[in-house]
């Protein structure tokens, strides 16, 4: 989590304008798969070497935590004005670090603030 965070994140923002035009633009349908295909793999070997999971294959949860980790970025990046990675770093590992029920359940509804 700290390579990504600390290591990935900041090259990333430093060619924030490039993948802004490749994550809001159909200049390159086909570079997000070709990530997806390079990464699964590695992922699915860091995986394999914890062992394996009982309920869900590694094979799958390597797509779900790439995909994750892709979009997160891609939230991030085409933002009209993404904060610098120093300070998105933090938000970067809570974000990774929850699930989405997990978050859902952190905020509040208008229900639940008796807004409804």
């Amino acid at each position: 989590m700290k390579f990504l965070s600390y290591s990935v994140l900041p090259c990333l923002y430093e060619k924030k304008d490039w993948l802004k035009i490749l994550y809001g633009t159909n200049v390159d349908p086909g570079w997000s798969n070709f990530l997806e295909e390079r990464y699964f793999p590695l992922i699915e070997c860091y995986l394999n070497k914890k062992g394996k999971n009982d309920i869900i294959p590694n094979f799958f949860l390597s797509k779900v935590i790439v995909k994750e980790f892709l979009a997160i970025v891609a939230v991030w990046l085409t933002d009209d004005n993404p904060e610098p990675a120093s300070l998105f770093q933090r938000k970067f590992v809570h974000i990774f670090q929850q699930s989405p029920a997990a978050m859902l359940t952190h905020i509040p509804s208008d229900f639940e603030s008796g807004k409804h």
